[in-house]
């Protein structure tokens, strides 16, 4: 993995019909689509604020401008268009998508379980074959409660990874084109690290993990 890459923010884009802008997950402006005067009057994103009105743990890959409040660099706020969202409310998708970014996935969606169950039985062949696993269950056996619960551990970062694949693949992102024995060598390797981070910081972690393996692959 590039070693560039490693330390950069969790980032989320902002869409509008004036063009994108890129946030971390403080609602910082990290990049801005040029020659939009509309874009360039934004301060920062209120991120809080987003997650409470949706119930949601941590940012998604990319929300539309209209449904999430802003400052403006004179100190306005720019609430959540209300209007919007009750419109997006009455689609289905929208509802299952929002439910899969709660850590609520359908048990009935076959697409999501079959992924899981594939990430799932992956990740743990790959961190078991693994030559740093017997030095990790040695310092984590008794925490875990036993090789059952290292399999539990693993079963809740393979769901955080098959969530991300879920939200790129809402995108079109091109992660359809990254190493999937890549992917997983990387979590893994997060995972003997610390395997206890909380789902916001696992996210983010994976998401960069899937876009360094769309870059290298398709280099």
């Amino acid at each position: 993995m590039d070693d560039s890459k490693k330390d950069r923010p969790a980032r989320t884009e902002i869409a509008s019909s004036h063009g994108t802008l890129v946030i971390d997950a403080a609602g910082a402006i990290l990049e801005r689509s040029d020659g939009s005067d509309e874009l360039d009057d934004i301060d920062r994103f209120d991120v809080e604020g987003y997650k409470r009105r949706f119930n949601l743990p941590s940012l998604p890959g990319s929300i539309d401008i209209l449904f999430i409040g802003y400052w403006t660099k004179d100190g306005r706020y720019e609430p959540i268009c209300e209007e919007a969202v009750a419109d997006a409310e009455k689609e289905p998708d929208y509802r299952e998508r929002l439910e899969r970014l709660r850590g609520q996935p359908k048990l009935f969606a076959p697409d999501y379980t079959a992924k899981l169950a594939a990430n799932a039985t992956a990740l743990a062949f790959t961190a078991f074959r693994d030559p740093r696993y017997e030095g990790f269950y040695q310092a984590h056996k008794n925490a875990a409660g036993g090789v059952t619960g290292i399999w539990e551990w693993l079963a809740k970062v393979a769901g955080y990874m098959t969530d991300v694949e879920a939200e790129l693949e809402e995108r079109e992102d091109p992660w359809l084109s990254a190493d999937w024995h890549y992917t997983l060598d990387g979590v893994a390797g997060e995972f003997f690290e610390d395997p206890t981070r909380d789902e916001g910081d696992w996210k983010a972690r994976i998401r960069r993990i899937i876009e360094d393996s769309s870059d290298d692959h398709d280099e």
